[in-house]
């Protein structure tokens, strides 16, 4: 069964002020799930170079039922779907121990040629085994959520900076939920209870993100990152 689990206990890093599992610590988790499966499976960072590719997250959704906190022993599983055209689907759950689902997560991958920095098809990475039917989200992933537009409540710039890089020498995807967080007023910030976040154009270091938050037609909190004027995420929150 392809299937992966595994037990972790928030740490201070990943947590806000009020010792609950803030939003980009619950991403930091996800991310890592699906790192040590696919390390498991024989496509990890290493191999995936010597192939010329890289994994890139292009989007992903969660919906908390309760908020994990701050050294609680959490078991996070998860399990992918079979490939499709060029995305790879992976749903992942963080459970308390007594089995009680605490959050539910769908993420949406692809395969990035190295040199060309685009979508790479790469038949040679083969992920075979017995999925597992389950699933908690419907439906493809959204390259662009299709926010509409809104009056522009705040607005807040980052410049990337050493820390927000990862692996492949871009924004990290939780760094951006962080960018959101720091984008709000102290007596305004409250827990993201659930997001959907499309990733659209990667961020580098030295970018100014221009990050614009308003609320749609729908009566949605929309959140939109420009790099260049070009739309580098955009985000659904609800607290």
């Amino acid at each position: 069964m392809l299937e992966f689990q595994m037990e972790v206990m928030p740490h201070t890093t990943q947590c806000d002020f009020n010792n609950e599992l803030r939003a980009s610590g619950i991403v930091d988790i996800l991310q890592d799930a699906a790192r040590l499966h696919i390390q498991k499976l024989g496509y990890d960072d290493e191999a995936m170079k010597k192939l010329g590719y890289c994994w890139v997250l292009t989007y992903e959704c969660y919906e908390v039922l309760r908020m994990p906190k701050l050294g609680e022993r959490l078991i996070v599983n998860t399990w992918p779907h079979p490939k499709r055209k060029l995305e790879y689907d992976r749903e992942i759950e963080i459970r308390d121990i007594n089995n009680n689902l605490l959050v539910k997560s769908y993420t949406n991958w692809v395969i990035i040629d190295r040199e060309k920095r685009s979508l790479a098809r790469a038949n040679d990475v083969i992920i075979d085994g017995d999925f597992k039917g389950e699933i908690n989200y419907q439906g493809p992933c959204k390259r662009k959520l299709n926010l509409g537009s809104g009056k522009i409540l705040d607005t807040y710039i980052h410049e990337v900076t050493l820390t927000d890089l990862d692996a492949n020498i871009h924004v990290n995807n939780a760094k951006y939920l962080d960018f959101i967080m720091n984008s709000m007023k102290f007596e305004d910030y409250k827990p993201f209870k659930s997001l959907e976040l499309s990733f659209v154009h990667e961020a580098r270091l030295n970018d100014k993100i221009k990050i614009e938050h308003f609320i749609n037609e729908n009566n949605e909190n929309c959140y939109r990152g420009f790099v260049n004027e070009l739309i580098c995420f955009e985000a659904i929150i609800k607290f």
